[in-house]
């Protein structure tokens, strides 16, 4: 109906607003140090939302605001409702004892709330098939427009807050101060997560959808870390912390929400299928820094090229994702029964400072990701049978192709959580 010319948009036209503040006190007793407090964190959409998500443009000629004497598809009036201020009050408490001058016992107890980005709270997904430049934009215009799930998520009026609760118990050690040595156990249990996605449907219009996101997602991680640093008063110093974590999660909702009064029905979340299966991982982190400070370091021809000089690395290493198959012929029913590709990621930075007078200037280079590494993402289902079934083809015979050209899908291939490699250069002046 609308020819060969699509437009997909979606318009953020909002002014939302956000706060927090905290009261914190700290005593100290005999033998114990308390930290106490809380914080309380605010936001609003601050919007006027349509009443009727099902049909936010009022296009459906049985939605209220639709004017009569238009078609289905062209907008109306649509009911709104205001979005209402959410508050949340977060209790923080945190113990310690002094074992001797160079040990301490912690615990600490806290709530955190987190609110989740304004990109699943403001969106207003629609397309429609104008040639008019000038009213393309506009959801409301007087032509076929209709909400739809190509250019994002329709915000959600009433999502909130995503909710966790963490507890930490840990050991301080301190060697000559120069070396530092914490052991740490924690837990962390969380719920409320902007996680589940539904796509909702219209009693009298159904071709396209816009999904929104609800706050039905949870998850349990519990583990032990142990860190080692050094402080040196020298030019090198290093850290390095292993962590060993187990971590399960799942979503309760909707695939599919349908208007009340439609033909079809609505699709809960299969309670199997959400619920994930407990998970190990193991992670490595670790930083070296090289320090020269102004007017050090080695002299070449009368000159000191390496003052103020400053070169921090960090990377990171985690395990590859625990993940269920059985080859044809093993009886076994194990779940997690394997682990995908290990991950890992190096980051540096170098910085020159030079001062004249009063003014110091310097340059420095941020890369992310030094070696442009890349790894495959876990494949599922079918992909993930045919990967490992047909090892006598190529890696890429073996990945997923393109749904519609089937050439290699190479998109969807490597996974971001390394994205590729950035490179950021910062000149900074300081008088």
């Amino acid at each position: 109906e609308g020819g060969g010319r699509w437009n997909l948009n979606n318009v953020f036209q909002n002014t939302p607003f956000e706060g927090h503040f905290y009261l914190q006190n700290l005593s100290e007793y005999p033998g114990i140090i308390l930290n106490g407090g809380f914080r309380i964190d605010y936001f609003n959409q601050n919007r006027n939302a349509s009443a009727n998500m099902f049909d936010p443009l009022a296009t459906q000629t049985t939605t209220p605001g639709h004017y009569p004497w238009k078609p289905m598809g062209f907008p109306g009036e649509p009911e709104t409702e205001p979005t209402e201020l959410q508050i949340k009050i977060s209790p923080r408490l945190g113990l310690s004892h002094p074992i001797s001058a160079n040990a301490l016992l912690r615990f600490s107890y806290g709530h955190f709330y987190q609110r989740p980005s304004w990109s699943k709270m403001l969106g207003f997904p629609f397309v429609n098939y104008t040639t008019d430049m000038t009213t393309v934009l506009d959801p409301f215009a007087d032509q076929i427009t209709y909400m739809e799930e190509w250019q994002g998520f329709y915000g959600n009026p009433k999502l909130g807050y995503e909710r966790s609760v963490q507890y930490e118990l840990g050991l301080d050690l301190v060697y000559k101060n120069k070396v530092k040595v914490d052991f740490t156990g924690y837990y962390k249990d969380a719920d409320q997560e902007a996680s589940v996605i539904t796509g909702l449907f219209g009693k009298e219009y159904t071709a396209t959808k816009a999904y929104m996101v609800s706050n039905g997602g949870y998850s349990d991680t519990r583990g032990a870390e142990a860190t080692l640093e050094t402080r040196l008063d020298k030019p090198i110093n290093a850290g390095l912390t292993y962590d060993i974590y187990w971590s399960f999660g799942g979503e309760v909702g909707y695939n599919k929400l349908t208007e009340p009064g439609s033909e079809y029905i609505d699709l809960p979340i299969g309670l199997s299928s959400s619920k994930q299966i407990w998970s190990g991982y193991e992670k490595i982190k670790g930083w070296l820094s090289f320090d020269l400070g102004q007017g050090t370091g080695p002299v070449l021809f009368g000159i000191k090229p390496l003052s103020d000089f400053h070169l921090y690395a960090y990377f990171w290493w985690r395990s590859g994702t625990p993940y269920t198959y059985h080859p044809p012929g093993d009886l076994s029913t194990r779940p997690n029964n394997r682990k995908w590709f290990s991950i890992y990621q190096v980051n540096l930075k170098v910085a020159k400072g030079l001062t004249l007078g009063k003014f110091r200037t310097e340059i420095s280079m941020d890369i992310r990701n030094l070696f442009d590494s890349k790894f495959l993402r876990l494949l599922y289902g079918d992909q993930l049978k045919y990967y490992h079934e047909n090892n006598d083809l190529s890696l890429e015979d073996r990945l997923p192709k393109n749904s519609f050209s089937r050439e290699p899908d190479e998109w969807e291939w490597y996974t971001y959580e390394v994205p590729p490699r950035q490179i950021e250069f910062q000149l900074r002046l300081d008088f």
